[in-house]
């Protein structure tokens, strides 16, 4: 991955826009909009979030602001505050300490800003930890392609906006949570099936260790990587090439474990504990189920038919971006690699997530469904030409990622007026795209 200059520059740029486009989405979010940021708890048995009311004091003046409040935040806060609990206690996220530690040194800035106000300095801290990481993402997928790299600055943070607007994305950037890393998984798998050939293995690998400490699911990237790699050839400089890949991704892994034991601590895994993510496979081949509630399927084919459900539900959730998708599609404004590579990377994931038996509504799919065809609309509305056409398609998206609610609600689609102006604003694009085609067709024929 080569981090030049260009690239640190478009990552700054795309940092400071996010701020500039964060607050838009703050506002509409919890100010104007709040009751679509309503969303459920485990069980699914009751709201998870309260837009609640903060202090901060300026000066000797006191000042008030809402902000959201999970039922998971306090979990990640206090590791946050302090990281030694995810190892002291049996923290639910004990797997993620560089996520952690990484928003813990972002805090320790923070907090001399924010005097003893340690809730604000949270939230300040995760809140630029989030945009820290979708401004890293979005710097790679651009720059992995010299198509959108060539891009010209305001196109760029088009395309930045529609990522940070999107229907998962929007609640993220306020949420303590790990949920923006999926799309650096995303990004990461873009740019090594791009670049699979001319990566440094070792340093690559080793990178993919460390960022396995943060979500596990990076190891994914690090077997699509090998795969491509060796094109699925069983000889013995690849299984040497393997083992010494899987001992540079799992080194940083192991060592954490041999820290925690060294200080007497337990290793905890919740993920697997509490809620039986992959690990109910290993169970099922004995034949035991442990884990059970309403959003667990943990036998096959259950588990799939499960997720495949849920998949339905999720496209109907991201209904306008999939029509775009479709008609662009169909007019042919998909005509290079980059589609492919973003179609397969998404593709991946998308399997991968199908396995983790734990499938709460529409999350586990909009971890590679939202990327898909929030990627592909991008990709396509820079083929068009047409000034009226662009603005339509991309206006109507717009107006439909502000209308939706949060993927936990369990109104699917938010039947709002301002969800019938997307639809009515997409009709429009809908309707130049297809004389446009029908013209062109004509033309062809005669």
């Amino acid at each position: 991955m080569n981090i030049n200059k260009t690239f640190v520059q478009l990552f700054f740029q795309l940092f400071c826009f996010s701020i500039v486009i964060s607050f838009i989405l703050y506002l509409f979010n919890y100010i104007y909009l709040p009751s679509n940021s309503i969303f459920y708890n485990d069980e699914g048995s009751s709201y998870c979030l309260d837009i609640s009311n903060f202090e901060y004091e300026i000066f000797n003046s006191e000042y008030e602001y809402i902000y959201p409040e999970s039922c998971d935040q306090e979990r990640y806060y206090s590791a946050f505050s302090d990281p030694k609990k995810l190892i002291a206690t049996e923290h639910p996220y004990q797997t993620r300490p560089i996520f952690v530690v990484f928003i813990y040194l972002i805090n320790l800035f923070i907090s001399l800003l924010t005097g003893n106000n340690e809730i604000l300095s949270l939230q300040l801290s995760t809140f630029i930890g989030q945009i820290l990481i979708l401004s890293f993402g979005t710097s790679i997928i651009l720059s992995t392609f010299s198509k959108l790299l060539d891009l010209k600055l305001y196109e760029k943070l088009l395309f930045h906006s529609l990522v940070l607007s999107s229907p998962l994305i929007k609640y993220a950037l306020f949420d303590p949570s790990h949920q923006t890393i999926t799309y650096l998984n995303i990004a990461f798998m873009i740019y090594i099936i791009k670049n699979y050939e001319s990566i440094n293995y070792s340093k690559f690998t080793i990178l993919l260790g460390v960022l396995f400490l943060a979500h596990r699911p990076f190891l994914l990237v690090f077997i699509i990587y090998f795969l491509y790699l060796t094109k699925l050839k069983i000889n013995l400089k690849n299984l040497l090439l393997g083992l010494k890949g899987s001992v540079f991704v799992l080194l940083p892994y192991l060592a954490y474990r041999l820290v925690i034991l060294s200080f007497g601590y337990e290793i905890y895994d919740g993920l697997t504990k509490k809620w039986g993510q992959f690990i109910w496979i290993y169970d099922f081949i004995r034949g035991k189920v442990r884990y059970a509630s309403d959003w667990h399927c943990v036998t096959i084919p259950e588990n799939f038919i499960c997720y495949f459900q849920d998949t339905g539900n999720t496209l109907l959730f991201l209904l306008v971006p999939i029509l775009s998708v479709v008609i662009l599609f169909v007019t042919k404004k998909f005509n290079s690699n980059i589609e492919v590579i973003i179609l397969m990377s998404c593709l991946y994931y998308y399997l991968f997530w199908s396995l983790i038996g734990w499938y709460p509504p529409l999350r586990f799919n909009l971890y590679s469904l939202n990327y898909l065809f929030v990627l592909l609309l991008l990709v396509g509305y820079f083929q068009i030409e047409r000034k009226s056409e662009k603005f339509f398609l991309i206006t109507s998206n717009i107006i439909f990622f502000v209308s939706a609610s949060h993927w936990n609600n369990p109104e699917i689609l938010n039947l709002s007026s301002i969800f019938k102006l997307s639809l009515l604003l997409f009709g429009v694009y809908f309707g130049i795209a297809l004389v446009k085609l029908f013209n062109k067709t004509s033309e062809e024929v005669t």
